[in-house]
């Protein structure tokens, strides 16, 4: 963990409500001014983790570390973190304005310095019109601004933000993420989201931690973390996959012939990491990454036969089931466009695939 380059750090924290490890041993830094996102199935402790941050609840074990400075036994109001709640906890009484400076009276800041931060945060989320209505009076998406606005108010050095999306739409939640996330790297705060939403990680954050009974299995950018799983638990959970479980074959030079027997003989991989004959593995192809033809493609080293047992229409691709020789199920995408998008139930086809689009994971 590079101490130079982190804003916040988390070492060794451990969280356990009593025979349940919540959060296990949990090693973290995130860096100033970027976005990052806690991505997890419900109880995997991405929440625990969160709530350990702002200072709502203790450790058993470990330190959280804000710009070098040891903050774990300092009570949430003393700490320079403000949190959204996914229920945006607004006061139904209060006018939009009022809500957002509720924080700053609290705080009993001079009367102008709350009116001047009120407004420039209520112009940022593009809400200084409707300052003078009640949160009923709001959609889920102004809600969601309002509050946004109030945590902004009160300049936090890191800016937690609980499921911000859960309580929008679909079609409405899509178009939030970007919107949120232009708002805080406007005003360039560091900011950490717990999601379970795979897209909205995707989208919003500039690296995200997955995470998995309590642990962070990996780490990185979205793009890398998606193109190069660290486990078949990082490649199943964020999208399609599929995975081919076999052995190593043989080690030939800087590859590797793997015993794959659901793809019917040996396949050939560039070879990584230290892995030897005999060993278990698994090979990871996402759907976009497999080349499916009508025909044997002449450039693949070993094509594979399908039958098309399913097709489904996602608007600018297909998604298609289909079945190898072995009996194996596997998952295709071709863009919708594509003369490829015609292909029927019953219909013979071919996949194929680059070596360097097979993912080796040995975990």
């Amino acid at each position: 963990m590079n101490g130079a380059r982190s804003f916040l750090e988390l070492r060794g924290v451990v969280q356990r409500f009593g025979e349940v490890v919540a959060v296990d041993h949990v090693d973290l830094e995130v860096r100033r001014g970027e976005i990052f996102a806690l991505l997890g199935s419900s109880g995997c402790g991405k929440t625990s983790l969160l709530r350990i941050i702002a200072g709502l609840e203790s450790p058993e074990a470990g330190r959280v570390l804000l710009a070098g400075r040891d903050i774990s036994a300092l009570p949430p109001h003393r700490r320079p973190v403000n949190m959204m709640f996914q229920s945006y906890a607004l006061f139904p009484h209060m006018t939009v304005a009022q809500n957002v400076a509720f924080g700053l009276r609290q705080d009993r800041l001079p009367k102008a310095e709350i009116a001047e931060r009120t407004d420039r945060v209520l112009e940022l989320v593009q809400m200084a019109g409707l300052r003078d209505r009640r949160p009923a009076q709001l959609s889920g998406g102004q809600q969601q601004r309002v509050a946004l606005a109030r945590s902004l108010a009160k300049e936090p050095q890191l800016l937690l933000l609980d499921e911000p999306m859960a309580a929008l739409d679909r079609q409405l939640r899509a178009e939030m993420q970007y919107e949120l996330a232009e708002i805080i790297r406007r005003v360039r705060v560091t900011c950490i989201i717990v999601t379970h939403d795979q897209e909205e990680a995707m989208v919003m954050a500039d690296r995200l931690a997955l995470m998995h009974a309590g642990r962070v299995v990996q780490t990185g950018p979205p793009a890398d973390v998606y193109a190069r799983p660290n486990s078949r638990f990082s490649a199943a959970f964020l999208g399609r996959v599929n995975l081919f479980e076999g052995r190593v074959q043989a080690v030939a030079g800087e590859e590797l012939v793997l015993d794959l027997p659901e793809l019917g003989g040996p396949v050939r991989v560039p070879a990584s990491g230290a892995v030897s004959a005999g060993q278990p593995v698994c090979l990871a192809l996402r759907p976009e990454r497999l080349r499916l033809s009508r025909e044997p493609a002449a450039e693949a080293d070993r094509p594979e036969r399908v039958v098309v047992e399913d097709a489904g229409f996602l608007g600018s691709q297909v998604h298609y089931h289909l079945r190898l020789d072995s009996g194996r199920l596997v998952d295709a995408l071709v863009p919708g466009s594509s003369e490829l998008a015609g292909l029927e139930h019953g219909e013979t086809a071919w996949i194929s695939w680059a070596p360097r689009d097979a993912v080796l994971l040995a975990e």
